[in-house]
């Protein structure tokens, strides 16, 4: 992964964000997966294609695109939790120095498009490219194993207001988040619909679930802005 194409920074102007940060322009592809945690090159049409993967493994490939780049493990494995840059179990995202899944509030914050204020929506994209939700629910299975994974072809992606593609309706991805009330390992984000008025306009936020163990999903990765500066391409 190249920080100057693949990354994308993530101002902030939310009490709720306290961390600048850099996240991934794609969810990793097969080929981002190849090269890390397989060691071995991938062929250009790896290279168009997500990898779904289970929770546990995207953490591993997190702690490995870190090590390569010399960069500090973000989670212990065997529980999940994230580390400092003393590789010490904390609930401060500012002490973790490696690459990471995104929490909750950065995955909803990047997936709306907002940038240094809250002014960017995704949906009229959505209405433009994507059925809406609840009205044009996927009737077989192979669409609804598009819409719940994911599009499985980059090319296939349309772009949000930062540049960042894959955020999509039906779209779910693994994220992580730490400190008190947080959702535990093996959640994904996605969008679900609510009512915004007693005239049942509908309108979506960002939820989570949680999946079982063996269950595949695409993930996309994220950085400290601050720890950026020890990526090496």
């Amino acid at each position: 992964m190249n920080a100057s194409t693949d990354l994308i920074l993530i101002k902030y102007s939310d009490c709720f964000l306290k961390v600048a940060f850099f996240a991934s322009r794609y969810p990793v592809t097969r080929g981002d997966y190849i090269a890390i945690a397989q060691c071995r090159l991938p062929t250009p049409e790896d290279d168009r294609r997500l990898y779904r993967t289970t929770w546990l493994s995207a953490i591993k490939f997190c702690n490995r695109l870190s090590a390569s780049h010399h960069l500090p493990h973000s989670y212990c494995e065997e529980t999940g939790q994230l580390l400092d840059r003393a590789m010490n179990p904390t609930n401060d995202l500012s002490s973790v120095g490696g690459f990471r899944l995104p929490t909750m509030r950065e995955w909803e914050y990047a997936a709306h498009g907002w940038s240094g204020s809250k002014t960017g929506s995704y949906f009229p994209i959505h209405k433009q490219h994507y059925k809406v939700p609840g009205l044009d629910y996927p009737t077989t299975e192979q669409q609804a194993e598009l819409y719940e994974h994911g599009y499985s072809q980059k090319d296939e992606m349309v772009a949000n207001p930062l540049g960042i593609y894959g955020m999509l309706v039906y779209g779910r991805e693994w994220f992580a988040d730490c400190g008190n009330g947080a959702a535990p390992k093996n959640s994904t984000c996605y969008w679900t619909e609510y009512f915004t008025n007693y005239n049942n306009d509908i309108g979506y936020q960002v939820t989570n679930r949680i999946c079982a163990d063996t269950d595949e999903h695409a993930f996309r990765i994220v950085i400290n802005q601050d720890d950026l500066k020890g990526f090496r391409p």
